[in-house]
């Protein structure tokens, strides 16, 4: 992940649903991914298609690792 930030790639990107790929990081509970992301600006208070936020998915999946990154943000 590190990796292609350094390199300019596009990570803003979001599926049909309006989810980006700090989306699914959250959501999946990917903690390390969250923090580069997080380390790289990326936007947090945002809602999806459905209204829900990146911190309402993380704390329906019980991902409180994220959660705690998420508060800080």
């Amino acid at each position: 992940m590190r990796l292609l930030l350094e390199n300019h790639a596009k990570v803003a990107g979001k599926d049909k649903e309006g989810h980006a790929p700090l989306w699914w990081a959250a959501k999946k509970g990917y903690k390390t991914i969250v923090e580069i992301f997080l380390e790289n600006y990326a936007k947090t208070k945002v809602r999806d298609e459905q209204g829900w936020t990146l911190l309402w998915w993380a704390v329906k999946e019980g991902h409180e690792a994220v959660v705690k990154l998420l508060f800080k943000n």
